[in-house]
């Protein structure tokens, strides 16, 4: 009878050890499991957070580099043009008359032939005058030309314009992304780019109804005729920055501005 109380006593200890120790390796493998999940949200960077928190933009459209040629040489020929009669009005004028001077102080001409000789120095400036207006509006229209232009999931705007001084497309266009599917290359039409990606290649951003077309026609044509395809669209298509000021157009504002949503 004593021994088998003793087994029983023995048996119940064992097996509320074992219950013990099931309990403890129960609790360590919930400790183990939940223990990554606190570190990998531990170790999350400031970066990555950003990442996630940054707009993406697709592609709206993309002025061809092709397109780029003329313009280039306009600006290039005129800042030439500009570099000329500077030079001649403040270098090449005033050396030419200055020697002629000399020659004639020192009796080696006489003054019928320093007459000759001399500038008049009213040509250069008229030229300098001239040339200047030429190469601000060369400038002023490059300045003026739209490269690329994006629409945020956020339903903000992003444009850019053309790199002075060679009128080159911003480099995040130069991206392009490899699908395994169709084993080609994507272009960037089909890329998501992040807002963080955009204001490193210093892209003007625009609220919800802050840019329009200028022009009634052009906004009924890209969006009756070309069903808002910007690429359908031949010619100039002039974009104006909505002001305070321009809160009396009304309906008209929020049409044209609808047109780029």
């Amino acid at each position: 009878m004593n021994s088998l109380l003793s087994y029983s006593i023995r048996h119940r200890t064992l097996c509320c050890t074992r219950s013990i120790q099931s309990s403890y390796l129960s609790l360590s493998s919930c400790y183990n499991c939940l223990r990554p999940l606190s570190s990998t949200a531990s170790t999350a960077t400031p970066s990555e957070q950003q990442q996630k928190n940054d707009p993406t933009y697709t592609l709206l459209y993309h002025r061809s580099p092709s397109r780029s040629t003329p313009p280039r040489a306009m600006l290039g020929i005129s800042t030439f043009n500009l570099s000329y009669w500077t030079w001649y009005v403040s270098d090449f004028t005033p050396s030419v008359n200055a020697a002629a001077q000399a020659k004639a102080a020192l009796g080696q001409i006489d003054a019928e032939t320093l007459n000759i000789l001399l500038i008049d120095p009213k040509m250069g400036y008229v030229g300098l005058g001239v040339s200047l207006a030429i190469w601000g509006g060369a400038f002023m229209y490059v300045k003026q030309l739209v490269s690329a232009m994006w629409k945020g999931s956020n339903g903000s705007i992003a444009v850019s314009g053309l790199k002075l001084p060679l009128l080159t497309e911003p480099k995040v266009l130069k991206r392009t992304v490899y699908d395994p599917n169709s084993n080609q290359f994507d272009g960037v039409e089909n890329i998501e780019f992040t807002q963080s990606e955009l204001e490193s290649e210093s892209v003007a951003f625009y609220s919800r109804g802050d840019l329009s077309i200028s022009g009634e026609r052009d906004t009924n044509d890209l969006l009756v005729k070309f069903d808002g395809e910007f690429s359908k669209k031949i010619g100039h298509l002039a974009l104006k920055v909505s002001d305070d000021d321009d809160d009396s157009s009304g309906e008209n504002e929020n049409d044209t501005s609808s047109a780029l949503s």
